[in-house]
């Protein structure tokens, strides 16, 4: 896929954040600017590199705009990610060299983050592994590189799909464990093992427990002392525009606790596309604002909310089929099998790169919906 990125020299803070489809590619390869998008693919080569990334460019002060473009040997344009690297006051652009260890990966400055680190072993709730590949200086490298995570250490655990490159130099890959135990999460970034060796521990699910109630269960952990929103007011300060946020984030979710706990079943759907829905609605604002808080840390809470409501979301489904039957395939019951296509549709906006979150609540919402009126009707 051709793609340049247009970089204001002023402004390089931030990392282009496009999705990745690797490319196969062989160098040299050709580093190409214009200060036009259009010109780019004419213009002559600033440098001619054997690997990536390239570090020649200085950042330029003065509000100065360029397109950047990095051509393989063959003249195909490659999916690039550019940033400052502030540490040698140069322009970072990286791409897939299909080179497995070209990289200067760095062990210690490398991080692995796991949310969270314990999951019910059923299958069902994931933890969300989060990978920055780092340079001796703490820069990040960017995209394209050769990500893998050891199977044997990682089990009970199992990764659900592909190791996905955000295309701002993160990496992100999804586990979930069917038996209880504890595993580590080794990674190896362009054959160098990182330092960091999180856990994600898989727990015995509890069969007394209905998933509306462990749904219940961790929204009180979710808004409770010591949980991810107290977290997040702790760093953010409660003075400043992104705390304001998350305090009333944290009243809504308990407003959704009380309700949950004490009022109908009859009534959930209401509490995810209403209360629920204002607490991602208030932590969107929180991921979108400037102020401490990692980026990261605040996208972690917004999918263990949407795991909230989805295992609301599940119970109710499941209790449809028990009194309707399953749906056979053919749109009956018809109520029931709306419900599980809207369910569909919400665990694929959640699972998206960039997740459609507050859709994501209204599709979840609108399935306990439809699943409330085929218990009704059967």
């Amino acid at each position: 896929m051709t793609k340049t990125n247009m970089i204001r020299a002023a402004a390089l803070a931030a990392l282009v954040a496009t999705p990745f489809v690797s490319v196969p590619a062989a160098g040299p390869f050709q580093v190409r600017r214009a200060s036009t998008a259009q010109a780019v693919s004419t213009a002559p080569p600033v440098a001619t590199v054997a690997t990536s990334p390239y570090d020649g460019e200085p950042i330029v002060a003065g509000g100065i705009s360029y397109d950047y473009a990095v051509y393989d040997a063959s003249g195909k344009a490659l999916d690039i990610s550019v940033q400052a690297n502030t540490v040698m006051n140069t322009i970072r652009i990286a791409f897939d060299d299909s080179n497995a260890e070209a990289a200067p990966v760095d062990t210690l400055q490398s991080s692995v983050g796991v949310t969270p680190s314990s999951i019910r072993a059923d299958g069902l709730q994931a933890a969300v592994i989060t990978i920055a590949p780092r340079d001796a200086d703490g820069v990040l490298l960017g995209r394209g590189l050769a990500i893998a995570i050891d199977a044997s250490r990682l089990w009970p655990a199992q990764l659900t799909g592909s190791i996905a490159d955000l295309g701002n130099g993160l990496y992100r890959a999804l586990a979930v464990a069917s038996v209880p135990g504890t595993g580590s999460v080794r990674v190896i970034v362009e054959g160098v093992d990182l330092a960091a060796l999180p856990t994600i521990t898989a727990m015995v699910v509890d069969t007394s427990a209905s998933l509306r109630d462990l749904a219940i269960a961790e929204l009180q952990s979710l808004a409770g002392t010591g949980g991810p929103l107290s977290s997040l007011l702790a760093q953010a300060g409660s003075g400043t525009d992104q705390g304001k946020r998350i305090v009333a984030a944290t009243t809504a979710a308990n407003a959704a606790l009380a309700t949950l706990i004490n009022d109908d079943v009859a009534h959930d759907d209401n509490v995810v596309k209403t209360v629920l829905d204002n607490v991602l609605y208030q932590l969107s604002f929180v991921l979108e604002a400037p102020g401490a808080l990692d980026p990261l840390d605040v996208r972690d809470t917004m999918d263990d909310l949407l795991g909230i409501v989805r295992l609301i979301a599940e119970w109710h489904l499941d209790r449809a089929t028990a009194a309707c039957g399953v749906c056979d395939g053919n749109g009956h019951p018809n109520k029931l099998c709306d419900a599980a296509a809207s369910m569909a549709d919400a665990d694929a906006m959640r699972a998206a790169v960039n997740p459609d979150w507050r859709s994501a609540v209204d599709a979840y919402a609108r399935a306990i919906e439809l699943a409330l009126q085929s218990v009704q009707a059967c």
